[in-house]
């Protein structure tokens, strides 16, 4: 199905607007707060912000990466997560140019959100994880019954299977490796991904380990939830503009 241009271009601002809250609903879980409340304000100064100093993108070249009211540096998350959301809204809907594709923007925006918590925080919210899941078990629903029941097997082998992984790490090297919340966001996709889900994990790994050699903390440790999530998206992306062009 060709992609009707003028709603792939509607996703690039759509897109910058919820990415932008995604990030921003990040921030403050790490710092205790709520994205639901306060409407948008100053991360420094908590000073209010109106319409035309949140422009996504816009607002930040313009105001020299600095408050207005206060002059405190802004946090780069809200330009990365603008353009990020709209890059995962816009190529949702180049994928899948249908209902389908508005889903599969939200599970984008979603793993967004967790994975800049993670990046945060090394944390994976169980909140986001669970919305993970019923969104992808919702994908792979609509394919049909037999889809979900090939989606839930895939779930349960991979929780399974990662969880033997971790068992194993913390036998032989006295670390966890993978974290809980990891595995069950992987076991969240696996819904949706099924049995492509293998791609995902080694895709994942790969980019992971060689992450590990220049941007792991002074631990030792690396937030993997941000590699599990793009490179699900990329597999799952692949899987659907397969089953469209098929």
């Amino acid at each position: 199905m060709s992609a009707p241009w003028p709603i792939v271009m509607l996703g690039i601002p759509v897109g910058l607007v919820l990415g932008s809250f995604a990030v921003t609903a990040a921030m403050r879980y790490e710092t205790g707060g709520n994205a639901w409340s306060g409407g948008s304000r100053c991360d420094s100064c908590a000073a209010p912000l109106g319409l035309a100093l949140t422009v996504p993108v816009v607002s930040f070249v313009r105001l020299g990466g600095r408050c207005s009211m206060c002059r405190a540096p802004i946090s780069r998350w809200h330009p990365f997560g603008e353009v990020a959301g709209a890059t995962v809204v816009t190529s949702a809907l180049l994928v899948e140019p249908t209902w389908r594709g508005g889903v599969i923007a939200l599970l984008g925006l979603l793993l967004l959100a967790a994975a800049s918590v993670d990046l945060m925080t090394l944390r994976l919210p169980n909140a986001m994880t669970l919305a993970v899941g019923v969104v992808c078990a919702a994908l792979a629903a609509a394919k049909g019954v037999g889809a979900l029941a090939i989606g839930i097997a895939a779930s349960g082998l991979t929780m399974a299977l990662l969880a033997a992984v971790r068992s194993f790490s913390r036998t032989r090297e006295g670390g966890a490796g993978l974290g809980v919340g990891d595995i069950k966001l992987m076991g969240a996709l696996a819904l949706w991904l099924g049995p492509t889900t293998p791609w995902s994990l080694t895709l994942a790994a790969v980019a992971g380990l060689f992450s590990a050699r220049w941007a792991a903390r002074s631990d030792g440790r690396i937030p993997f939830g941000p590699f599990i999530a793009s490179a699900s998206l990329i597999v799952g992306w692949c899987v659907e503009i397969g089953a469209t062009h098929g």
